[in-house]
């Protein structure tokens, strides 16, 4: 018996290094040379992994990475990475940590700007401005000052000492939807409009960013100082024409198994055998993120590029395949996607995103990297 190293489980997920910075570099070929760039990494990057992906850009003109919440802040500064991060989500009982390790939080509403103000004169037994964002809601109402709310937002601004606003920053509801355009360019005619107006009362300029990573691409006139760039780091934007994949998820056969033609397989009996058939159980199932709306012959697999159907209901652990029209053995491999129109499709069968489909796959799924 031969035993594989590095590797405790059979399911994989390759990610592309190589594919990440040309898909970087591509986004800084459609910017201008002085737009500045934030690195969004949230919810484990986009499946790729957090702390390795950060450190794929310690040596970039990143001007910040950003997270959703402070846990993935903390995670990255324990692991060593010195780029400075923004929170989106910053939580209330987590500010302490936020100020210790000097993770920068975006201010959505004036519970968080007080929080933030008060927690400074807590935890902080010394004087500087601590760097805050402050988003704006141009039209996502979901968090962000609104218009109304700018004079008593300027006024806390003026008078609180322990802050310095860095940027502001607003995001948009349908950059990637030709459909709205009319609508995003009026989300951005209203941030650009209420981010002067602060500037203005402040006194000095901050970097004001808007555009996401459709938006990059479809209204570059909108990149003011910096844009945010998130899933089309990992291959995919409202046009991935000219970017590469980075994502190649991969299992193995566990088990073959014969099964004689009206016998079933899986639970609750949902694939009856039309014929004598051979059926490979595999080392991944829904808890690895393998979504159960997969199974009964909605999905296949690649077997040395030829498609295998799975078959029967996917297990917490396991699914099978039919591979009774090829020549697998135990210990083959099987890719569940390779390519970026594959997530989509996935994405469209299950009724959802591909940002779904990639940030669903488990942890446990080990991830390994390639150049």
């Amino acid at each position: 018996m031969e035993f594989l190293p590095h590797k405790t489980r059979q399911s994989i997920l390759e990610i592309d290094l190589s594919s990440i910075l040309h898909n970087f570099n591509y986004f800084k070929s459609i910017v201008q040379d002085s737009t500045k760039f934030v690195m969004v990494i949230k919810a484990f990057a986009y499946g790729a992994g957090i702390k390795n992906i950060a450190r794929l850009f310690e040596n970039e003109k990143v001007e910040y990475l950003a997270v959703a919440c402070i846990d993935e802040g903390v995670e990255l500064k324990d692991a060593g990475i010195e780029q400075k991060i923004i929170i989106f989500n910053p939580e209330l009982e987590g500010l302490q940590k936020l100020i210790e390790y000097g993770l920068e939080p975006v201010i959505y509403d004036f519970e968080s700007l007080n929080n933030i103000i008060e927690a400074l004169s807590v935890f902080r037994s010394y004087y500087k401005p601590y760097p805050i964002h402050i988003k704006l809601d141009s039209g996502m109402h979901r968090l962000g000052f609104n218009e109304k709310q700018m004079p008593k937002l300027h006024k806390i601004l003026i008078d609180a000492e322990s802050i310095k606003v860095k940027s502001v920053l607003s995001h948009l509801v349908a950059s990637g939807n030709p459909e709205f355009d009319e609508f995003t360019k009026g989300q951005i005619a209203a941030f650009g409009s209420m981010a002067e107006r602060m500037m203005s009362v402040l006194g000095y300029r901050v970097n004001r960013h808007i555009l996401n990573s459709g938006g990059i691409e479809r209204f570059p006139e909108a990149q003011f100082e910096m844009v945010r760039l998130g899933i089309g780091l990992y291959g995919m934007s409202s046009n991935h024409a000219h970017l590469r994949n980075v994502y190649t998820w991969k299992t193995q056969i566990a088990q073959l198994k014969k099964v004689p033609r009206g016998e079933s397989v899986s639970y609750n009996r949902s694939w009856v055998a039309k014929r004598d058939s051979v059926i490979a159980t595999l080392f991944i199932g829904y808890a690895d993120g393998l979504n159960r709306g997969l199974g009964n012959e909605n999905w296949s697999l690649k077997w040395k590029g030829k498609r295998v159907l799975i078959v029967g209901d996917i297990c917490m652990d396991l699914c099978m395949v039919d591979v009774t029209d090829v020549d697998a053995k135990i210990g083959d491999e099987l890719i569940i996607f390779d390519h970026q129109d594959e997530v989509y499709k996935m994405a469209e069968l299950l009724n959802t995103i591909h940002y779904e489909v990639l940030t669903n796959i488990s942890k446990r799924v080990k991830r390994v990297y390639i150049k």
